[in-house]
């Protein structure tokens, strides 16, 4: 087998030998850690547009700004911070760790999943599916997640007062699903718009070279 190939031939028990293509294992993994990287970014990102956009959104609808994330704050801390006993600060910091956890656990696979099967679909099938996996994502984390993990997890941290799913109950239903449609929108639509201005940058430089 020629190294130029970059072949290694194993020896199998029947004597037959299997060429096993480095290249090819080296070009799976740089597409996996790309895979990685990038769905890592845009989860991040989708989680932190979604937390701010619930601040945006309390003030809107007439509520105190952070109401929303003292709901979130509550898996870790309980029925406290609905009741404005805890500290801001550390409201904040629970909700935003909250956030980031959960965009990066359920965001990374979301964007593998879609930008390996459906890589071809455009900007109105993207925007179309997001509406729907949101609202499946939002189905998922509430009821058939958050109703008893939430629970268990007080029980474990010890937090003061009932185990409760504090945020399933106080959470409105309409803003969960549109948090959920608008996290799952992001995840899809950001990857869209990264390899457009990916191709017309090129096309940019030119323009600006030929000026």
């Amino acid at each position: 087998v020629c190294s130029s190939d970059l072949l290694i031939s194993l020896a199998q028990p029947g004597g037959k030998a299997v060429h096993h293509n480095v290249a090819d294992d080296r070009a799976l993994s740089r597409g996996l850690s790309h895979t990685i990287v990038v769905g890592a970014m845009v989860s991040v990102y989708a989680a932190f547009f979604t937390f701010a956009a619930n601040v945006i959104g309390a003030t809107i609808v007439g509520l105190e700004p952070f109401e929303l994330l003292r709901v979130y704050a509550t898996f870790f801390m309980g029925g406290s911070p609905i009741g404005g006993s805890s500290d801001i600060g550390v409201v904040l910091g629970m909700a935003m760790g909250l956030h980031l956890a959960t965009g990066a656990i359920v965001g990374l696979p979301l964007y593998a999943v879609y930008e390996t099967l459906f890589r071809g679909h455009g900007l109105r099938r993207r925007a179309l599916y997001g509406v729907g996996l949101g609202l499946v994502m939002w189905l998922v984390n509430f009821y058939a997640i958050l109703s008893w993990l939430q629970p268990v997890a007080l029980r474990v941290i010890g937090a003061p007062g009932e185990a409760s799913p504090y945020i399933l109950h106080a959470m409105p239903p309409w803003v969960a699903a549109l948090t959920h449609i608008c996290f799952v929108q992001i995840v899809l639509l950001v990857p869209l718009v990264w390899r457009a201005a990916a191709s017309a940058m090129p096309e940019m430089a030119a323009q600006q070279e030929a000026g």
